[in-house]
């Protein structure tokens, strides 16, 4: 199973992730900024230069991905042969054609500013600036609030989904619920800015530059805090590809763990000198990594 998650701010940007992934799904989880001006109707993608590897992040050359014209993207992720995108002030795209026209679809959401998307198949989960989660069972056609017993007015900075275990990241907390939505459980009290899902846990970045381990299984546990080294204090996006987890930092370009988040290398080949790593997205082979200004991060 393959699987991608990615929250972005984009001026043109990628919550669940050592991965197992399948071609027809991918999740993301980081944040993007660009500027949409009307949620109503469809848009076409214009492309956007972009970092891409495909070789699980040893290499990068820059190419061009089709994205929806000017607004706020504030995450991306692809499932079952679709590509989703998260705004600022228009909600939610959807693109069925390789990106070249983006729809929006919003039935049911009912707060504009999506910070976070997260996929499983035909299973998304939404995140949202003021008004918390949504859930789609049918590709993002129509959505429902599952906030259960969340705060009111909850900021929602990232999301991921693994089988019938939920968690988010806000700015109250870390939270998982095991019954789609209806229950929340606070697991920890940092914000998790970014999360993903690999074969035996979720790593959590977060903006108190600490990255934590929870296990899948074995629910309610207390997390493993990996060592990260000088240069990686702040996280602004991950991916896990196979038994690769990939970390983008707002100074020090991309870093790569082979070990779960435990030591971390740098990535280097085809990489600018301290580039700023604001998103990162993959799609079937390829992981795509967006900079400043093309995208700002998860704090939009």
């Amino acid at each position: 199973m393959q699987t991608l998650a990615f929250t972005i701010t984009l001026s043109l940007m990628v919550s669940n992730f050592a991965l197992e992934t399948s071609p027809a799904e991918t999740r993301f989880s980081a944040p993007a900024s660009f500027h949409i001006n009307d949620s109503s109707r469809p848009l076409e993608g214009i492309p956007h230069p972009v970092f891409v590897s495909d070789n699980a992040g040893q290499s990068w050359t820059i190419q061009e991905v089709l994205l929806p014209i000017t607004g706020s993207i504030t995450s991306i992720v692809a499932s079952a042969q679709k590509v989703y995108v998260g705004t600022k002030n228009n909600g939610i795209y959807v693109s069925v054609d390789h990106k070249k026209t983006w729809t929006p679809v919003n039935e049911g959401i009912t707060d504009l500013h999506v910070r976070a998307l997260a996929a499983e198949d035909q299973q998304l989960l939404a995140g949202t600036d003021a008004k918390g989660v949504f859930w789609s069972t049918d590709g993002g056609n129509s959505w429902r609030a599952v906030n259960g017993n969340l705060p009111d007015f909850l900021q929602v900075f990232s999301v991921a989904i693994h089988a019938n275990t939920w968690l988010i990241g806000t700015n109250r907390g870390l939270y998982a619920s095991w019954n789609k939505g209806k229950n929340w459980l606070q697991i920890h009290d940092s914000d998790g800015h970014t999360i993903i899902v690999d074969k035996f846990h979720f790593l959590v970045s977060t903006m108190q530059s600490e990255l934590l381990r929870f296990p899948l299984i074995g629910w309610p546990a207390q997390p493993v805090e990996p060592e990260v080294p000088a240069g990686l204090e702040v996280i602004h996006s991950l991916i896990s590809v196979g038994t690769v987890v990939l970390a983008g930092s707002p100074e020090q370009g991309i870093w790569m763990s082979y070990d779960q988040g435990r030591s971390w290398k740098r990535s280097v080949e085809g990489w600018p000198v301290l580039s700023s790593i604001t998103g990162l997205y993959q799609e079937g082979e390829k992981i795509y990594a967006f900079t400043s200004p093309t995208m700002e991060g998860s704090g939009c």
